[in-house]
């Protein structure tokens, strides 16, 4: 063989065994080196971002409405409405997957017209009925056993931490339809309703208010009308008029709940849903006559003219929320040119065309869907019970 070439082979093998040896040294010493030294590994390959919802918009009001009960959130006393009409999720603590933070919206409305009922935070607008619009931040514990409220925050918590979902919080409307069909049972069973009168009834909104003992009580608004075109086949202690031979109702039910078995306790109007007075000026001035007709506090055969020019609601006191106060102002004359022809204690001055001015308040009740006058005066008594209105009703 020659001696070259047997040499130049000799290299060539020795070369390829160190290679060898280095490559088999280098795997070892890699796998210590991963085995001792942890290295970091992508979060999106370690875990799956958890974008499912497991929670509806009626968990989500009575956890929030239940927690600010708790908090003494809520001036009850001075509440009408409020409403969540809404929700986000908007995603969960990367740290502890059970909090997950939901913005919530919706609108509130009190009796003294401010947005001091409910301590959330308000958006800038708010409707012709004094209902301001909110949205307010909740962070919930949802574990395997239930649902709690953490806390809840009027502006958004930017946190590293929170992995972004974004998905809307969807409305779950069984127990709603429930409800419903629970409400128009008991209306058939206990006849308040004209069913060969009624010509339609739609309940639009179930909102859940407070559980108080063992009783929960829910909001239901919605409208009806009737074949007649009165208001007369459902009875309501309140309505209003919507459009033309169309009423809207607003009612609070008192419900028990035990399992899936609801019974209804009570049903009464919500009578502070509409602050406005809806009643219109000529259905008072007929009230006003009428009345001082039926107790004798005008003598007809003597009255030259009566114009009622300007009608107020005043406003209502919290003991008798049902009574509403109207102010009703204008001019009367007589034939005998004195002031006898109306009862008053306190006539305006004489003037040259011998009328007299005068100013009335006048107390109407509304009970099942009728409005009656229980008195008039020439004085209005307020206190710290009066809420006060004042808006021209035309």
């Amino acid at each position: 063989m020659d001696v070259k070439k047997y040499n130049k082979l000799k290299l060539k093998v020795f070369i390829l065994t160190i290679l060898v040896i280095g490559l088999v040294a280098y795997i070892v010493y890699d796998k210590k080196l991963y085995t001792y030294l942890p290295i970091k590994k992508d979060n999106k390959e370690n875990k799956e971002i958890d974008k499912s919802v497991n929670i509806n918009l009626n968990e989500i009001t009575i956890l929030v409405k239940d927690y600010f009960y708790e908090k003494n959130m809520v001036k009850e006393d001075n509440l009408v409405r409020w409403n969540i009409t809404s929700s986000e999720y908007l995603g969960y603590y990367n740290d502890n997957q059970n909090l997950k933070y939901y913005q919530v919206q919706g609108t509130i409305s009190c009796k003294d017209q401010t947005s001091s009922c409910v301590s959330v935070s308000l958006d800038d607008t708010k409707d012709k009925k004094e209902t301001f619009f909110f949205e307010t931040y909740v962070m919930v514990n949802e574990n395997e056993e239930n649902k709690n409220v953490e806390s809840i925050n009027q502006v958004l918590n930017e946190n590293e931490k929170l992995v972004k979902i974004n998905k809307s919080v969807p409305d779950d409307t069984k127990d709603k339809e429930k409800i419903k069909k629970l409400i128009k049972n008991y209306y058939s069973i206990n006849n308040l309703t004209n069913s060969d009168n009624l010509n339609t009834w739609d309940i639009e909104t179930v909102q859940y208010v407070k559980k108080q003992n063992e009783l929960t009580y829910y909001e239901l608004s919605g409208n009806f009308s009737c074949k007649d075109n009165t208001s007369g086949c459902i009875i309501f202690d309140q309505i209003d008029t919507l459009t033309n031979n169309v009423y809207s109702f607003d009612i609070i039910v008192e419900v028990k709940e035990k399992s899936d078995l609801f019974t209804i306790m009570s049903i009464k109007s919500n009578i502070y849903h509409n602050k406005s007075a809806t009643i219109k000026k000529e259905e008072l001035i007929s009230l006003l006559k009428d009345y001082t007709k039926t107790s004798n506090l005008v003598n007809e055969s003597n009255l030259a003219s009566w114009d009622i020019v300007t009608v107020t609601y005043m406003g209502y006191n919290k003991e008798t929320e049902n009574n509403k106060i109207y102010n009703l102002k204008g001019v009367y004359s007589c034939n005998d040119k004195t002031e006898t022809c109306l009862t008053l204690k306190r006539p305006g001055v004489k003037r040259s065309d011998n009328s007299y001015p005068y100013s009335i308040y006048m107390e109407v009740q509304y009970e099942n869907n009728k409005a009656v006058v229980i008195s008039i005066s020439e004085d209005i008594l307020t206190d710290n019970n009066f809420v006060s209105f004042n808006e021209t009703i035309n």
